[in-house]
């Protein structure tokens, strides 16, 4: 496929075409041969490719960040310079009359600044700035590099070179992603759009091309006590670039993203084995003690209302009588581990048939009990989760939330210590 990324360039070309396909004896007017250029970059013919060149086409593919720099860097003017276009007619331009680099700017393929770093930014900090103008220039459609294959290249390198590769957004799995930190707040993952997160992998696609706009992942984070709407699109998970300095996903602008997954304790270990031989010979468990061990989530996720169904049965005598209610998990895992905490009671077991997030605004307000007390009611679920957490190091027995139906949603058991201050010590029971 050809890379042509201007329409003076494209005239040109289909000139040069025109001229070799006389040469070889075939006659093609300059308007055919407009058309088959455009069609050989992956246009249905040369209109379409004008279209596609227009300022307002080229808008669509800009972020709101880049719109905003393009107006305010509209009437500035720069000396002599040289560019570098990517495949995608972005141009990355620098100062053509100065021995040092001084400065680079990411233009559009109508030359329209996007971007501009000074030699002072990316010296600060080089990884980011880099990663930042690369992302700008592929905007999400990099074009793989050819690879070696088995018989030119050996296996040991083969494997070495796929060891060191940075991560990328593809090697998220984002069925075991829970959440999203960005822009100071924990959103919460409500939906993956399953057949829009596939095309992650075909960033040169067509299909990419025409769905890049669509929410991938649709969010939900809290403030002040109300629930927002957000989403991540398939450009904006696409746009993001890993910093091994920081090891987090970046955007362009330089935001840095983190994906929250549910980890179990073996899990958790394994990846990070503990220090103390005795405390990694104790991890040393028989299946049925892995699939009973406790996730491990992360602290800044917010906690979550879910609603509860099932039976609460005994189980020598084979009764069973229906339950509904509410119970709180930073993740739907850790809900049916506390629902399970809070219900259990041999020889009565919990057996839970649905378990739903619901909005904690249903529930409210939410009060606060310590070692049996009514301690304190808030009116929302995260401002009662701050307040258990405070209490916690200095209750006796236990601090438990509940909502207004009185649905124990959140239990914090103190366990006893022998310290010298003597506090106890709180754990999620």
């Amino acid at each position: 496929m050809l890379h042509i990324h201007s329409l003076a360039s494209a005239k040109k070309t289909a000139r040069t075409l025109e001229k070799a396909l006389t040469k070889a004896g075939v006659s093609l007017q300059h308007g055919k041969a407009l058309d088959l250029l455009a069609a050989m970059c992956g246009h249905l013919d040369w209109n379409s490719f004008t279209t596609s060149m227009t300022p307002q086409a080229l808008n669509q593919q800009l972020f709101d960040f880049e719109l905003a720099h393009l107006q305010d860097s509209v009437d500035d003017t720069y000396g002599s310079e040289c560019m570098v276009v990517a495949q995608t007619g972005f141009q990355l331009r620098y100062a053509a009359d100065t021995k040092m680099c001084e400065y680079v700017r990411v233009c559009d393929p109508l030359g329209r600044e996007l971007m501009y770093w000074d030699s002072a930014e990316w010296a600060q900090d080089p990884q980011l700035v880099m990663g930042a103008v690369l992302g700008a220039l592929v905007r999400g459609n990099a074009a793989p590099a050819p690879r070696k294959t088995d018989a030119e290249s050996p296996s040991k390198s083969s494997a070495l070179a796929a060891s060191s590769a940075l991560p990328v957004v593809t090697d998220i799995d984002f069925m075991k992603t829970h959440a999203v930190i960005f822009a100071d707040r924990c959103h919460h993952i409500v939906w993956r759009q399953e057949s829009v997160l596939a095309l992650l992998a075909e960033p040169t696609s067509a299909e990419f091309a025409e769905n890049q706009d669509m929410p991938a992942l649709d969010l939900q984070y809290e403030d002040e006590g109300r629930l927002y709407a957000d989403t991540l699109t398939l450009a904006d998970l696409a746009g993001l670039v890993w910093n091994p300095k920081e090891q987090s996903f970046f955007n362009a602008l330089g935001h840095e993203y983190r994906f929250i997954f549910e980890m179990t304790a073996q899990d958790w270990f394994a990846k990070f084995p503990p220090q103390r031989p005795e405390a990694a010979a104790a991890l040393q468990g028989t299946p049925r003690d892995v699939a009973q061990s406790k996730a491990l989530v992360d602290p800044e996720l917010p906690l979550q209302l879910y609603e509860l169904i099932g039976e609460y049965a005994h189980t020598q005598a084979g009764q069973a009588l229906p339950v509904k209610a509410r119970v709180a998990g930073r993740t739907e895992r850790e809900a049916r581990e506390m629902a399970h905490s809070i219900w259990q009671n041999s020889p009565l077991q919990l057996r839970i048939t649905s378990l739903k997030w619901v909005s904690p605004e249903v529930a409210g307000p939410f009060a606060v009990y310590t070692d049996g007390g009514h301690y304190d009611s808030v009116a929302y679920l995260s401002k009662a989760f701050d307040l258990a957490e405070v209490l916690a190091p200095v209750a006796n027995d236990e601090v438990t939330i509940e909502d207004k139906d009185n649905n124990c949603l959140w239990r914090i058991i103190v366990q006893a210590t022998d310290d010298q201050n003597g506090e106890g010590t709180a754990s999620v029971r």
